[in-house]
């Protein structure tokens, strides 16, 4: 029997001396795609793929890119537009094809109820963004426009092309001119950018049996509602009860976030009317219904390319 000769000794003597084969690439697809929003920030960590040699970004003015540590990165969102982003460890490559989305989300002071509290009306421009909050920070300004003080206000189940009313209260609105005073998005939440789960507006299939129609008596204490999910798919539901007087403004709002209801299942929801301090005459229902669907879970092998 001839003798091993060349890199075939080698690789024999290594099994002797370490007992093991040496480790070989698995062929998989190294690319992602993600989704940001600007001004976002987000620590990328990659698992198994040694120190990170070298990053390459094609297109700098899209987002930024740090290398914080040997396996970890910083990616900042600039401005809109899409960028590459490929990463060279030690073990293997990998790339994100990053898209980044400009976030349209307004608020503006529309009144003032009768129990002091100032309605803010919030409106999702943004095309297919989906906000499970979004907060907002509040600068209150007098007449000559100078600064009286800040607070901060919340919104919940935001889709896209709806809107929703927010109350709040300043610790002290003498002398505020809420026309000179502004409401700027501070910070948000959304499991759409990095999971890829797709949101699917299903309020149209959402069957809504009111039996008060909208119209109170002086002697209705609570309305019930019923709601019946017509979708293929489970119905996240939250809906908003505006309140309105004999003359058709605005006395209170409330919501209500009733949970999932199972395809083609109904649900019962009861709802106190405001004290008779309001004088709710009548009321109008805004309820918002989406599908949530979750990407096909990954097998981690598929992406780490040595063993």
């Amino acid at each position: 029997m001839k003798k091993p000769k060349g890199p075939l000794l080698l690789v024999l003597i290594l099994i002797i001396l370490t007992g093991s084969f040496p480790a070989m690439e698995v062929k998989a697809d190294n690319t992602v795609n993600d989704r940001f929003y600007v001004g976002y920030e987000f620590y990328y960590t990659f698992q198994k793929i040694g120190e990170i040699l070298k990053v390459t970004n094609s297109n700098k003015k899209i987002a930024t890119i740090t290398k914080t540590s040997d396996d970890e990165l910083l990616v900042k969102a600039k401005s809109p537009g899409k960028t590459t982003l490929t990463i060279k460890g030690k073990a293997y490559t990998r790339k994100i094809n990053l898209t980044v989305k400009k976030m349209d989300v307004t608020a503006k002071f529309c009144g003032k109820l009768p129990n002091g509290e100032h309605l803010v009306k919030v409106t999702n421009n943004t095309k297919e963004g989906f906000f499970e909050s979004v907060r907002f920070a509040v600068v209150l300004r007098a007449s000559n426009g100078d600064f009286l003080d800040y607070g901060s206000i919340s919104v919940y189940s935001l889709l896209p092309g709806k809107s929703l009313y927010v109350k709040y209260m300043p610790e002290e609105d003498s002398g505020c001119d809420f026309s000179k005073s502004t409401l700027e998005v501070s910070s948000f939440e959304t499991e759409a950018l990095l999971s890829n789960i797709t949101y699917t507006d299903c309020s149209s299939k959402l069957a809504v049996t009111d039996v008060k129609g909208g119209v109170l008596s002086p002697s209705d204490s609570e309305i019930s509602v019923k709601f019946k999910n017509n979708s293929s798919e489970v119905a996240h539901i939250y809906f908003q009860i505006c309140w309105y007087d004999e003359k058709g403004k605005i006395v209170d709002i409330s919501n209500h976030f009733w949970g999932d209801l199972s395809a083609k299942e109904t649900g019962k929801e009861t709802i106190f009317v405001p004290d008779e301090d309001y004088s709710a005459a009548s009321y109008r229902m805004s309820v918002v219904g989406y599908n949530k669907v979750y990407p096909k879970p990954t097998n981690e092998a598929s992406y780490i390319p040595t063993f």
